[in-house]
């Protein structure tokens, strides 16, 4: 063989898997429950694989919240109607931003500590336990430490992202500064959630009635993808080429509830 030849196949090669060696691929399966009620209410799987994220919610035909960072979008993909709705990152932070000014000048408390959280925070190193707390919201979260600072830096990116687009995309738009928080002491200590419980004391917010949630959400991490992984992706990229583009407001009103407000 043409030792240039061999030069350029070797080094194809090594390209090849750099760039595979960038991405961390894992799964996360999720569920979420309220209260004390022993059925999630929401269930999906989060799937880590080559620099995208993809979450699915339900079955076959369960929507698709797919996070790209590489082209600073999200693509919301609705199985049942063959649409999707693409929302540029950029977009989000400037919405969130807005959000946290007018959060600000509030005249309810509780809506002026989600703009500006002020945690207590406490680690338990013998049971991995993290809890910050205030007087309005408490996170109790346990922690295990991340295969890889790949994988460490892909989940704290794409749950700051989350976090965000949860933000724009719930029915009752509020900021996300508590879970970024949260976040950034997971990005800190290089970690992953294997359980967040939130308690708010909500009071005197508009619609909604002055009441003590607990929300608690339990995640099964597994490092390493399966064969239905791969298949679920697959389709999801074949929908991401195939489904008609519709703007987001068209997206949310054919849509009961947007995927992505539990987390």
């Amino acid at each position: 063989m043409d030792r240039r030849l061999a030069g350029l196949l070797s080094l194809g090669i090594w390209i090849a898997a750099s760039a595979v060696a960038v991405a961390a691929d894992f799964r996360i399966e999720n569920q979420v429950f309220v209260n004390d009620e022993p059925e999630p209410v929401s269930e999906s799987t989060t799937l880590f694989r080559g620099g995208r994220v993809f979450d699915f919610f339900g079955g076959a035909d369960g929507e698709v919240a797919v996070f790209d960072p590489a082209n600073q979008r999200f693509v919301l993909l609705e199985p049942a109607r063959r649409v999707k709705t693409e929302i540029k990152t950029t977009y989000i932070d400037s919405w969130v931003e807005a959000l946290q000014k007018k959060a600000v000048d509030h005249d309810n408390d509780f809506v002026k500590f989600l703009a500006n959280p002020k945690f207590d925070r406490q680690f338990d190193q013998s049971t991995g336990r993290l809890t910050m707390s205030s007087p309005f919201m408490t996170y109790t979260i346990v922690t295990v430490a991340a295969e890889s600072e790949k994988a460490a830096r892909e989940y704290a990116q794409f749950a700051d992202a989350y976090a965000r687009l949860n933000a724009l995309t719930n029915t009752v738009p509020l900021p996300p500064y508590p879970r970024l928080a949260v976040n950034a002491v997971l990005r800190e200590r290089k970690e992953l959630p294997k359980s967040v419980e939130r308690t708010t004391e909500r009071i005197g917010l508009g619609p909604l009635p002055d009441k003590k949630v607990t929300m608690r959400s339990e995640h099964k991490i597994a490092w390493q993808l399966i064969s239905s992984d791969i298949k679920r992706i697959d389709r999801a990229a074949e929908q991401l080429a195939t489904f008609t583009q519709i703007p987001l407001e068209a997206y949310r009103s054919s849509t009961a509830e947007s995927p992505t407000v539990k987390r």
